[in-house]
């Protein structure tokens, strides 16, 4: 027989979950970046269809710059509504794993305590919005309103 030394279980274990937690980092980075080409998709989209309604804007005195950036605001409000609802659920999954897993309770996890990183990770999301946004906002600040107008 051979008895575990409790400091050394330990010290083992959270070596092997800084590897699966590196990999959740990883992922998380992946998903905003796919999310951020949702965006680019959707706003991409929503210019095309909306061409004309941007053009009356600029017909009834709106300037490029105005448009423009209401196509980033759009954006950046869209990478914003996802940041929260997603750091909203992750909070509430820690906090139902907590509830559900006694042994995540002796690893210090604590649901509602908000890190450094995810205020970076937050500000990094809305960045990623506004990157997306850049092009549908550039096709819109060069669209020649009297001819999106001639063709509706």
């Amino acid at each position: 027989m051979q008895s575990a030394v409790p400091a050394n279980e330990t010290a083992r274990l959270l070596e092997l979950l800084g590897a699966s937690l590196a990999g959740v980092r990883l992922f998380a980075w992946l998903l905003a970046l796919t999310g951020g080409l949702a965006i680019f998709v959707a706003l991409l989209n929503m210019a095309r269809s909306r061409e004309g309604d941007l053009a009356l804007l600029r017909v009834m005195g709106a300037t490029r710059v105005q448009v423009f950036a209401t196509v980033i605001m759009e954006g950046v409000i869209t990478a914003a509504l996802g940041a929260t609802l997603g750091w909203l659920l992750a909070h509430v999954l820690i906090m139902v794993a907590k509830s559900s897993f006694v042994t995540l309770a002796d690893l210090g996890l604590e649901a509602w305590r908000v890190l450094p990183i995810e205020a970076l990770l937050i500000v990094s999301v809305l960045g990623i919005g506004a990157l997306a946004a850049l092009v549908p906002a550039w096709r819109v600040f060069n669209l020649d309103p009297a001819r999106v107008l001639a063709r509706s």
